[in-house]
C-alpha cells in the first residue's frame, strides 16, 4: 500500500541515444525500491534529458534479461513520476498494458494483454478533476476477456475476472453492472495470504471481510483507509513542522532553499521508520527534513487494509524559503 499524499519504440531509443551525456541510471527491486548495484536489482530504469517540446523526460525500464519493461515519460528526472502515453511489458517483450497519466496518475482507456498477446480488460479511468463515482482505483470495467480470447464483460456488463495489481496482484471475480462491480464479488492474493468476501451496489463497496492465512479476519467498508496524522494534516500537521523546524545554518548563509521531498513509513503502529531524501536542493535540508517526519514518530494514526492496520509508504514535500526582509 503506497501513498503519495504508445511512442515508437525506435524514436524512443534514439531520444535516449542522443542524450548519453545526461542519461540517469537506476537500479530497483522488485518492491521499486532504489538499491546501490545491479546484482540486487529486479530491473533497471533509464531516464534521459528532458524533451524540449513536452517537457517531459523519456523513461525506458528492462527486465535483467534485457527485455522491456516499460516504455514512458516522467515528469521528473529523479524519479518515474508517469505522464502521457506508457507501455507497459512481460518478460519478452510482450505488450502488458497501455494507457494514459496525469501526473502519475492513470487517466482515460487502459487496455490489458494476456502473456499470449490476447485481450484481457479494458479499463476506463476518470480524468483527475472528474472522479467517476464508485469504489476500488477508480475506473470502469468495459470489458474483460477469459484466456481463450470469450468475451465475459461488453459495453460495461457481464462477468469478470481480473487480477488488480496496483493492490498487490490481488485477483477479483464478479458481476460487473454499467462498469462497475455488482452484487457479490471474491478476491485473493496470488499466495492466498488474504481471501476476500465483498458486497457491491452500483460500485459501491457496501461490506467486506477479509479472511487471512493466520487465520485473523476483519470486516471493513473501505479496502484502504490512508493514515492520517491525529492533529490533521493541513493543520496540525504543519503547525507540528513549524514549530520544530530549525533552518540550517551552512544552508542558510548559503541561501539554500528549496523543496525536500520525504519518502518513509508510518507502521502499523503510528511510528515513523525508514525515512530518507527522495529529492532535495541539499544533504542539510535533506538531514533536517528526515529529522522533522522522525520527529513525528508516534503522531500518526496507521493505515489501514481489508480492515487491518498495516504498514504505509507515504510521501511529503516540505518547503524551506529564507526571507531576507529589507
Amino acid at each position: 500500500m503506497k501513498q503519495w499524499i504508445v511512442v515508437c519504440l525506435v524514436l524512443f531509443s534514439g531520444s535516449l541515444a542522443t542524450a548519453q551525456s545526461g542519461l540517469k541510471t537506476f537500479y530497483l527491486d522488485s518492491k521499486h525500491k532504489e538499491v546501490s548495484a545491479i546484482d540486487s536489482a529486479s530491473y533497471i530504469r533509464k531516464i534521459g534529458q528532458i524533451d524540449s517540446l513536452t517537457n517531459l523526460y523519456p523513461v525506458i525500464e528492462y527486465y535483467r534479461d534485457s527485455s522491456i519493461k516499460c516504455i514512458g515519460q516522467s515528469l521528473s528526472s529523479k524519479t518515474f513520476y508517469r505522464t502521457g502515453l506508457c507501455t507497459d511489458y512481460y518478460p519478452g517483450n510482450t505488450v502488458k498494458r497501455s494507457g494514459s497519466y496525469s501526473k502519475g496518475r492513470a487517466v482515460g482507456e487502459h487496455i490489458f494483454y494476456y502473456p499470449n498477446g490476447n485481450l484481457q480488460l479494458t479499463l476506463v479511468y476518470a480524468e483527475p478533476e472528474k472522479d467517476i463515482p464508485n469504489i476500488g482505483r477508480n475506473f470502469l470495467i468495459q470489458a474483460s476477456y477469459d484466456t481463450l480470447g470469450n468475451q465475459t464483460v461488453k459495453n460495461g456488463f457481464g462477468y469478470c475476472k481480473m487480477i488488480n495489481e496496483a493492490i498487490g496482484n490481488l485477483y477479483e471475480e464478479g458481476r460487473v453492472v454499467n462498469g462497475m462491480r455488482d452484487s457479490l464479488w471474491r478476491c485473493h492474493t496470488d499466495s492466498n495470504k488474504v481471501v476476500l468476501t465483498e458486497m457491491y451496489k452500483d460500485g459501491v463497496l457496501l461490506s467486506g471481510t477479509s479472511v487471512f492465512r493466520n487465520g485473523e479476519s476483519y470486516r471493513y467498508q473501505k479496502r484502504e483507509v490512508d493514515p492520517q496524522f491525529k492533529q490533521g494534516l493541513f493543520g496540525g500537521f504543519d503547525w507540528f513542522m513549524r514549530s520544530n523546524i530549525r533552518y540550517p545554518k551552512q544552508a542558510y548563509r548559503n541561501k539554500i532553499h528549496g523543496r525536500v521531498t520525504i519518502t518513509f513509513v508510518i507502521t502499523k503502529d503510528g511510528a515513523v521508520s525508514n525515512a530518507y531524501a527522495a529529492a532535495s536542493p541539499g544533504k542539510e535540508l535533506s538531514d533536517e527534513g528526515i529529522r522533522l517526519i522522525n520527529k513525528t514518530s508516534g503522531h500518526w494514526i496507521p493505515g489501514v487494509q481489508y480492515g487491518k492496520k498495516v504498514n504505509v509508504q507515504y510521501t511529503i514535500p516540505l518547503s524551506f524559503s529564507i526571507n531576507e526582509g529589507k
